[in-house]
């Protein structure tokens, strides 16, 4: 979440730093995942195996790990950047997530 005062700018510089603490195939999933909302396409695009690639979104995604901070943020940019409420992305994911299961 943003702090208060923050700007889309330090959102963005924020945003960097996660996406480069983040292994090869992790950004590669994000990235994809981002511009395509499709969670296993997305996560066989990146190189996991396509058998196994719901499984893979699936744990990165969930709580608390790198990837799904770093997504949150891309996506609170985004929210603020063209007026999209999070709600709405917010039950969007989870359903996709539900389904890779």
């Amino acid at each position: 979440m943003a702090n208060k005062g923050e700007t889309v700018d330090d959102l963005k510089q924020k945003l960097a730093y996660k996406m480069r603490n983040l292994r090869p195939k992790q950004r590669k999933f994000l990235r994809a995942y981002i511009k395509t909302g499709k969670v296993g396409q997305s996560c066989a695009d990146a190189g996991y195996s396509p058998r196994s690639a719901s499984t893979h979104a699936y744990r990165m995604l969930k709580k608390d790990t790198p990837v799904k901070d770093a997504y949150d943020l891309a996506m609170q940019i985004e929210a603020l950047e063209h007026g999209i409420p999070l709600s709405h992305k917010r039950a969007w994911i989870m359903q996709a997530l539900e389904k890779a299961q």
